[in-house]
């Protein structure tokens, strides 16, 4: 087990936290977009998400704008990991953090090395989702990680009830290792190479 220190830094962490980060469109003309979280912007509607019943249960974030807006400052701050949201037509639609492993509880359930980095992942609460949707933002986040040349393998730890996570990862190429306790759910982990990711881009 490889431990890494507060200090590390995130090989993804960017310094231009206002403009896009990945950007594609769509055959259907729409557009999607990776960002860096903007406290100011982004935050309100993040704690409509995370409050949302159905994500309380597997997020744990639920609670007042005060303690998400330490959380993600704190967050922000840190040199090891970092939060980006995706847009769907200039829309927010979605939230991501991005983390070194060695900094997180997930290390003592695997030997990871010291550049090797997990994935939170939320979409927004949708009455009438898209079809498709989670897949094209989680797979636009795993695209800007896998553009770094130090980015060889991803990792996944959804809670083990959470079936739309599971089937998300597993339909993203991610591949099951065991099932861990951590200190606040029990969750399957999962890795993902980089020759894995774009195998599965290209089916």
């Amino acid at each position: 087990m490889n431990t890494a220190t507060p200090s590390q830094k995130l090989f993804c962490k960017p310094q231009d936290l206002e403009h896009a980060l990945y950007f594609d469109q769509l055959e259907t003309k729409d557009t999607i977009r990776v960002r860096s979280l903007d406290l100011e912007n982004d935050l309100s509607t993040i704690h409509r998400w995370v409050n949302h019943p159905k994500a309380k249960r597997f997020w744990q974030m639920d609670g007042s704008f005060e303690e998400l807006l330490q959380a993600y400052t704190a967050l922000l701050g840190y040199s090891y990991a970092h939060s980006f949201v995706g847009l769907y037509n200039d829309h927010l639609i979605c939230q991501a953090d991005i983390y070194l492993v060695g900094c997180d509880e997930v290390c003592k359930h695997i030997d990871a090395g010291l550049d090797q980095c997990g994935i939170h992942f939320i979409m927004a609460p949708a009455h009438q989702p898209i079809k498709g949707l989670s897949r094209i933002f989680f797979s636009a986040f795993l695209k800007y990680y896998f553009s770094f040349p130090g980015a060889w393998i991803m990792f996944g730890e959804p809670d083990s009830a959470n079936e739309p996570a599971n089937k998300l990862v597993l339909d993203t190429g991610f591949e099951f290792i065991k099932q861990i306790q951590l200190s606040y759910k029990q969750a399957n982990l999962y890795q993902l190479t980089r020759s894995r990711f774009f195998e599965f881009q290209s089916l």
